[in-house]
């Protein structure tokens, strides 16, 4: 759920943010 909060957030974040985040998804996503 923390993750689906920092997605949400770094939609309005920087660029930066954004793309910590798209790692982060990643990482769930590979488990």
């Amino acid at each position: 759920m923390r993750e689906l909060v920092v997605l949400g957030t770094a939609s309005q974040a920087p660029t930066r943010y954004r793309n910590h985040n798209g790692y982060f998804l990643r990482w769930d996503d590979e488990g």
